[in-house]
């Protein structure tokens, strides 16, 4: 075809009935994470804030908070970043498969998907990630008078490592697991967004990213599961059928590590390694 989807009128999109409905699933499933992630959110910055007596509460609001909520703000962060990363994967598997309902190849389709995700995940960024900092920000302000949180929530370099670990670095993988295949099947019945087991890899990696400044990947994952490369970890992550008991049990009990053991663990295969290299 001569023209394309991606350059065509919105009058084309919005007549598309299988579009239309792909789009009002994924913002419906968006709203009602948003809301229950709301909720939650303020019922966390409300538990930060445990006064131990009157002067801390006028004078010393900081030492008010309490240590074990604050953990669990990497958790609410992260679900944020999880929010915006699962609107962007529904958004573009519903544009994708308009535009192969068009007459496009898939690798067509896939090349020009690019530039719709990268406007996809700058509008998430602006209207939901940085309204979702800007939301817990407005309630440590509520408490403290001065937050910590720059310019009323915006984000800090943690904050930016959330959506790099959680949105960027995992988009790519998503397209090609998610997406893509679909393109090939006859039908659509249900939007597929991520998986659980998928999450908590990604949840499990921000968390030792957090406590101790580690940017591990997949491959250092897999290693200490005992794991060559990443198959194994990929069929965990996709919920493949494929995937071995033996498998899901090694990458659970990684998963179940703390960071600074899991650090430990994986100083150790690495320097074995560099050792059988060396000699």
């Amino acid at each position: 075809m001569a023209d394309s989807p991606a350059g065509a009128s919105r009058n084309i999109l919005d007549a598309d009935e299988m579009y239309l409905w792909a789009q009002r699933q994924v913002l419906a499933d968006f709203a009602k994470a948003w809301d229950a992630w709301l909720v939650r959110a303020i019922r966390h910055t409300e538990r930060l804030f445990v006064p131990r007596s009157l002067y801390d509460l006028m004078v010393n609001p900081s030492a008010a908070i309490d240590s074990k909520a604050m953990k669990e703000s990497v958790g609410i962060v992260y679900d944020l970043a999880r929010l915006c990363r699962d609107f962007i994967i529904g958004d573009a598997l519903g544009w994708a498969l308009f535009e192969r309902r068009q007459g496009f190849a898939v690798g067509e389709v896939m090349n020009r998907l690019k530039k719709r995700v990268t406007d996809t995940e700058a509008a998430a960024y602006r209207r939901k990630w940085l309204v979702g900092l800007r939301q817990i920000g407005s309630g440590v302000d509520a408490y403290t008078g001065a937050s910590e949180w720059p310019n009323g929530g915006v984000e800090k370099q943690w904050h930016r490592d959330a959506w790099k670990v959680t949105v960027k670095e995992s988009i790519a993988e998503l397209i090609a697991e998610i997406v893509e295949p679909a393109l090939s099947q006859p039908a659509l019945k249900k939007i597929p967004i991520a998986t659980p087991n998928r999450d908590e890899v990604e949840r499990f990696k921000l968390g030792v990213l957090s406590e101790t400044g580690r940017r591990i990947t997949d491959k250092q994952v897999a290693r200490v599961a005992g794991y060559r490369d990443t198959s194994e970890l990929k069929r965990f992550k996709r919920n493949d059928k494929l995937r071995t008991r033996t498998g899901t049990e090694a990458i659970r009990r990684v998963l179940s590590l703390p960071p600074s053991t899991f650090i430990d663990a994986l100083d150790k295969i690495e320097t074995r390694q560099r050792t059988r290299i060396a000699t």
